[in-house]
Parts: structure tokens; sequence; C-alpha cells
């Protein structure tokens, strides 16, 4: 979805949305496997496009994990970046996600409260009941929208962005994401997207 200000695109499994660790409002991350990422992806696109000269301008105003296809959004100048931030700060983006689940929940909509720690060396989350050291609270609304043979959808609303959340309080009540196991709750496999994320602006009043 192009406009003057911003750009919305799909976002593939397993792709990275920005190769630069340093960001000021803007949340970017280093990655390691020497994949192009997504974000000069876009510039290249513009660039041939509109016959661009020189740099293409290209903000990344959110990110999703690696394993997670969804729609990301992309300030397409300057001026836009900051305003685009703001609103999600403010709560203006309005974000669903979808999780395919292993195990059907024992109830068909809740709200999960844990208390995270993140193991950065492991690059890990661990939810417990109880707030512990070092750990965050977590806070999710899950609902119930569908199911197959083997596997149900969940549509999850965030109440907090922690590290991992969505598929480490899904596992701890006992509703892996597919494609990760129980145990290894933060290590996706190659193949299987493990999650959908759907993006929608809110007006404001």
């Amino acid at each position: 979805f192009p406009s003057s200000f911003f750009l919305m695109i799909p976002h593939p499994p397993r792709s990275t949305l920005s190769s630069s660790s340093a960001a000021s409002d803007v949340y970017k991350r280093q990655d390691k496997t020497g994949d192009t990422p997504l974000s000069e992806m876009v510039k290249q696109y513009l660039k041939e496009k509109y016959n661009k000269p020189g740099n293409v301008f290209i903000g990344v105003t959110h990110r999703l994990d690696r394993p997670v296809s969804g729609l990301v959004v992309f300030a397409k100048t300057s001026k836009a970046l900051p305003r685009l931030n703001e609103m999600f700060r403010n709560g203006e983006v309005k974000k669903t996600y979808w999780a395919i689940v292993k195990e059907c929940p024992k109830e068909t909509e809740g709200e999960l409260v844990h208390y995270l720690v993140r193991n950065e060396k492991q690059n890990k989350s661990y939810a417990y009941d109880k707030e512990v050291k070092n750990s965050k609270k977590a806070v999710l609304h899950y609902k119930l929208i569908g199911h197959s043979q083997n596997y149900y959808l969940l549509e999850v609303d965030l109440k907090t962005g922690r590290h991992h959340q969505i598929r480490c309080q899904l596992a701890k009540m006992g509703c892996p994401i597919k494609g990760l196991s129980l145990i290894h709750i933060s290590e996706p496999t190659r193949r299987t997207p493990i999650s959908y994320a759907v993006f929608c602006l809110k007006k404001k009043k």
C-alpha cells in the first residue's frame, strides 16, 4: 500500500528489516546472516520505479521477528518518520497478531499475565507466573478464531511489548506456536513461519 509519506508491504518470513544497528527512535537490529535486508530491497524498488538518482530514504518504523510474516510500514520521507514513530508510541497504530498453535487453549478467550526474563546470550525469554529478579511484566489478550483438524488459530492483542512475548506466553499456557517446541520456545524451525501480524491504522478522536 503506497502513499506519498509511507509504504506498507508484506514482510516475508525469515527476512530482516534493516542491516543497521544504529537506532534513535527507530527499532533496528544487526543481522548476522548476510541476507539482504528488506529495507534495502525497498530502497532499490523505489529507486528503479521512480528513476530516483542518488540515495533513497527509507525509515524503519517498527520491527517483526525474523520468522514472522505480516505487514511492515516504512517511512518514505525524513519528515514522515518521526510522525509515524509517534503514532506507534501513542497507540494510533493498532497491531493485531495471528498465531497458529498446536494445542487448543482451555479458554477460548482470555488475558495472559506473566513475568518474562530475557537471556541475551541464549536469545531466549522465560515466562514466570510471579515476579522474579530482572523480570518484566507481560500482558496479552488472546481469542480463538478458527481451527483445523490439527491446529488452532489465535488472534493476539499485545498490551506490552516484550522480547519474544507472544511465543513465550502462549507456550507457557501450553499452546506452543506451530514451528516451535514447548521447551525451546525461542527457536523456530527454518521452514515454518510462526505467526502472522496484521496492522490497521486507528483514526485519532
